[in-house]
């Protein structure tokens, strides 16, 4: 089955090309690693999807999944969308307050847990610990991977809850796989490559290049965590190729000179930093820490991924700090700006969220045209200045915190201040779903007087903002 072929997104490779292959090398704590080949990985989540349909659960139930990185959670992550369920993974750093409160908002009917955690959880909930779930010894069944019907919710991720408490973000088969093709045509040779992942699997950033990594057939190196140690020893260790990251691990990497200076870097081809904003200074650093390397700023949101900017297709340099240029399926544009230049960020493009099952308990008092637009939610501690460099050719980064889907013209609009919070969310008519839904970034402005403490980007700062909506119809 090709790349196109697929369906599901819990069913990303073809355990028949190179089955003996290596496809995940987990890492724990303490450094030790285990491999698995791409046969032996298809065989456990065969083996737990089968399980799992057997347990009875409806089409479309929600399994959640509470845990470090592992083995055995992405083995358990695909299992739950190849059974027709839908994954959640949870952020385990959140008090348990609110970890009950995403538990409930996502009506989760069965969790995987690391066996530390099971106690916290709700008491009515079923739990089964991680490990507790065979890989090596895991029976040879076999069982069909459900078909998903048009766009069908594979996985519910939450913001992080910055600005109150967390939204989730309904993501579809079709759309996170339409993501990933994208993505993936940015790679000369994906399935050479080596990834190194230790941002959280409950993140979007680690969940995607993960499934990049075996969509490809490439291999993926799995941290358990990250420290600046277990980064540059990974990285040396397994000769990985490509490394995933936010900007602040790389900050974390660069300031160990004496650990960077005798490791032997030359295998690494490409460093990815996203899903926060990131400084000259510190891509200059990073440049002379990995000098083989092509630097890269990822773009994407929780509410649709990293699959909107890429290359030039003419092979023009992307300016450092840079997005690049807008994949093919994408629509950009910035709108609402001074200067034509700048403005809001709005992309379209079919990753684009779902709507939201559960309306929220107490939304914020917005205005809204009648039900046009998808569900959304908004957080309002955002600070968004997109500009374009260069003319149309490369978007350069902004800070930017979130995305917001919506088809109408103007729905929601506030100036107070960025603790405030904020949510607004509606269903969307079923006519509507099968158009590529629009995505905004919230969009800040400056105060006259910044707080000297936090007046640097990305940092929370006293401002007033404004969001801005446009119909799909204007989108050009």
């Amino acid at each position: 089955m090709s790349l196109l072929d697929r369906l599901n997104l819990g069913d990303l490779f073809d355990p028949g090309r190179e089955p003996d292959k290596t496809a995940l090398i987990a890492a724990d704590a303490d450094g030790n690693a285990r491999h698995f080949s791409y046969r032996t990985l298809e065989r456990a989540i065969t083996a737990l999807s089968s399980d799992l349909a057997r347990r009875g659960f409806r089409r479309g139930a929600r399994v959640a999944l509470l845990g470090i990185n592992s083995a055995e959670y992405l083995v358990a992550y695909f299992a739950i969308m190849r059974a027709g369920l839908v994954a959640v993974p949870v952020n385990i750093r959140l008090p348990d307050g609110t970890i009950h409160f995403i538990l409930g908002d996502a009506a989760a009917e069965f969790a995987f847990a690391d066996r530390a955690r099971l106690a916290a959880l709700p008491s009515g909930l079923t739990t089964v610990p991680f490990d507790s779930i065979a890989i090596e010894s895991a029976p040879d069944v076999r069982f069909t991977t459900v078909v998903p019907e048009g766009r069908d919710v594979a996985m519910i991720l939450y913001t992080s809850g910055s600005t109150g408490r967390p939204k989730g973000v309904l993501l579809s088969h079709q759309g996170q796989l339409w993501a990933l093709r994208t993505r993936l045509a940015t790679y000369r040779e994906p399935a050479a490559e080596r990834f190194l992942v230790a941002a959280p699997l409950y993140h979007m950033n680690a969940l995607f290049s993960a499934k990049t990594a075996l969509m490809t057939r490439a291999s993926l190196v799995l941290l358990a965590g990250f420290t600046p140690e277990s980064y540059i020893d990974a990285t040396v260790r397994f000769r990985c190729t490509v490394l995933t990251s936010v900007p602040t691990m790389i900050a974390r990497v660069v300031k160990d000179e004496a650990r960077l200076a005798a490791a032997d870097l030359g295998s690494v081809g490409r460093v990815t930093m996203g899903s926060a904003p990131t400084t000259q200074a510190l891509w200059d650093k990073a440049r002379a820490a990995f000098p083989a390397a092509r630097l890269t700023t990822g773009y994407g949101t929780t509410e649709h991924g990293p699959s909107t900017f890429g290359p030039h297709p003419d092979g023009l340099p992307t300016p450092d700090l840079a997005l690049g240029y807008p994949l093919p399926g994408n629509e950009v544009r910035l709108s609402g700006g001074i200067t034509p230049d700048k403005g809001v960020l709005e992309v379209r493009c079919p990753a684009v969220m779902e709507d939201t099952p559960i309306c929220p308990r107490r939304p914020q008092r917005c205005c809204a045209t009648a039900g046009t637009g998808p569900a959304m939610s908004c957080g309002a501690a955002a600070t968004v200045s997109t500009s374009l460099s260069g003319g149309p050719t490369t978007c350069s980064s902004a800070p930017a915190r979130t995305s917001i889907p919506a088809r109408s013209r103007r729905c929601w609009s506030a100036t107070r201040r960025c603790t405030r919070r904020a949510s607004c969310r509606w269903p969307m008519r079923s006519a509507a779903r099968s158009r590529s839904p629009l995505s905004c970034c919230v969009r800040a402005r400056t105060p006259a007087r910044p707080s000297s403490s936090n007046s640097r980007w990305g940092m929370r700062r006293r401002c007033s903002i404004r969001a801005a909506y446009s119909s799909s119809r204007n989108c050009r």
